[in-house]
């Protein structure tokens, strides 16, 4: 029953394009990303200014650290993050720990919002993401548990890849336009485009790891959810 699953994925990747829906949906991933170079900016001894997120499905952390190998870890954070959060979902998933993923990406929702996430669109956004957690947790369904935290790793598996494509892309035709591919570039003589094709291949694999994990797992809930009748 794996080919459900690519099924779903490839909805799933349908609806990050479709205008307004997209808007919703990818800034899942785009949360997770920024999330990722605020921890790490802390982590290394950094301060962090704000974090935006916006509707043209962009975002931006503000932060500072000291230069070198701090700036380093803060720009691998970001796109790492997601391939992160992806495995372990992913793993919670086929443990059918699906409640707690949901708490999660409240948890993250929540601490992003309260320390870091200071613009309208932003605020809106992780407050309406809170009210429905808080909804969905509450009416205490687990098949409704499960379909929702699947969507939150279909959409992160989807997009994270997307990201890193476009990054290699931008890395390639304008290097000096590629985001943490360029700081990475300008911090360690690296080519931005070397470090666009290790964000790409991370992705891909976190990606590949996940529908492993995640594969058996919906075969066994969608079998369960068919009729047993013993004679």
């Amino acid at each position: 029953m794996n080919w459900k699953l690519i099924l779903i994925c490839l909805v799933c990747f349908i609806l990050l394009y479709v205008p307004g829906v997209q808007m919703i949906l990818r800034t899942w991933n785009t949360l997770v990303h920024e999330s990722g170079h605020a921890v790490a900016a802390l982590l290394v001894g950094g301060q962090v200014n704000d974090i935006q997120l916006f509707a043209n499905l962009s975002g931006l952390t503000r932060s500072w650290t000291a230069s070198g190998w701090p700036v380093i870890v803060v720009s691998l954070a970001g796109y790492l993050s997601s391939s992160i959060v992806l495995l372990l979902f992913s793993w919670l998933w086929k443990k059918k720990i699906h409640h707690f993923i949901l708490m999660s990406v409240g948890l993250i929702a929540l601490l992003s919002g309260l320390f870091w996430v200071r613009n309208l669109f932003g605020i809106i956004w992780i407050a309406v993401l809170l009210i429905g957690l808080i909804y969905l947790l509450s009416t205490q369904r687990k098949s409704w548990s499960a379909g929702v935290s699947l969507c939150f790793i279909l959409i992160l598996l989807v997009d994270s890849v997307r990201a890193a494509f476009d990054l290699l892309l931008l890395s390639f035709f304008s290097p000096a336009r590629a985001g943490d591919a360029s700081i990475l570039a300008s911090t360690t003589w690296v080519p931005a485009l070397v470090w666009g094709c290790a964000f790409a291949i991370v992705s891909v694999w976190a990606a590949w790891r996940s529908v492993v994990l995640v594969a058996p797992a919906f075969r066994t809930a969608r079998t369960a959810l068919e009729p047993n009748n013993h004679f």
